[in-house]
């Protein structure tokens, strides 16, 4: 497909998944879902599928999963930041609503391989969450190869399943930079971080408990200007890296990065 074909496609893929996350009630107490769409238009641009129900279908489901992992992610920051217990349980429930969905439609298509890698992607990422969570005095580049594999590990079970290929390092690294950015940002807008926190004590070699704290202001001050410090680092390495990349897609979500990154260091 051609590149204003595959952002028609993500856009209309969009709306249609949207319609099947929405829950009126679920929706009153916790806040709605993100799609990310850069996520989105990666998997448009990855599969190779021709049969349009099929394309659609495996896309969307996986699309899902991502929405589940994402919406589970939040259940941390309810814990530690807005304490609201219902939010708390509802959110718990989305997760687990969201992630049965790809199941079932992917079930209906009978896309027994995908749903296959797709388990496996969400069991590795499962397990390095917690590895970030309660491991101890993780290094800085472990700490960053565990990220990339939380951040791209979805998208490339569904290239493996759809295209028969891994996704590239850059498109990797890519994924990486635009967590890292976001958690920057968060801070930035007025929000707080708590993969921020998480990263720090690591960082900081705080030693874990059970319980998972909140940093002190001082340390928490001083991860994110080592978080800065890392997302400028692998800013311009990528930057060199794709000069010669003539994906459009790729070139896209980094320029929207590079949007970013100057806001961030104003």
């Amino acid at each position: 497909m051609k590149s204003n074909e595959l952002y028609l496609e993500a856009a209309e893929l969009k709306d249609d998944i949207q319609k099947i996350i929405y829950h009126p009630y679920l929706f009153q107490h916790v806040e709605p879902p993100n799609i990310d769409d850069e996520k989105l238009l990666l998997l448009c641009s990855i599969t190779d599928e021709k049969n349009a129900k099929l394309r659609k279908e495996t896309i969307m489901s996986t699309m899902l999963v991502q929405v589940a992992l994402d919406i589970h992610e939040r259940i941390l920051h309810i814990d530690l930041i807005t304490k609201n217990h219902k939010a708390r349980q509802l959110t718990v429930l989305a997760g687990d609503y969201y992630s049965s969905l790809y199941y079932e439609r992917l079930t209906a298509v009978n896309e027994q391989r995908l749903i296959r890698l797709l388990a496996e992607g969400i069991k590795e990422i499962n397990e390095l969450k917690t590895r970030f969570l309660y491991g101890e005095n993780i290094e800085l580049a472990e700490l960053m190869s565990m990220q990339s594999k939380i951040e791209s590990n979805i998208i490339n079970q569904f290239s493996i399943a759809t295209a028969g290929k891994e996704i590239s390092n850059e498109i990797r690294q890519l994924l990486l930079l635009k967590r890292l950015i976001h958690e920057k940002m968060q801070e930035d807008n007025g929000g707080d971080s708590v993969w921020a926190h998480l990263f720090g004590r690591h960082m900081h070699k705080i030693k874990s408990s059970r319980k998972i704290a909140l940093l002190p202001a001082n340390i928490y001050k001083k991860t994110l200007q080592t978080l800065e410090s890392v997302i400028v680092n692998k800013y311009q390495k990528l930057k060199a890296e794709l000069s010669k990349n003539e994906n459009d897609i790729v070139q896209t979500i980094f320029n929207n990065q590079s949007v970013l990154v100057n806001k961030m260091s104003r």
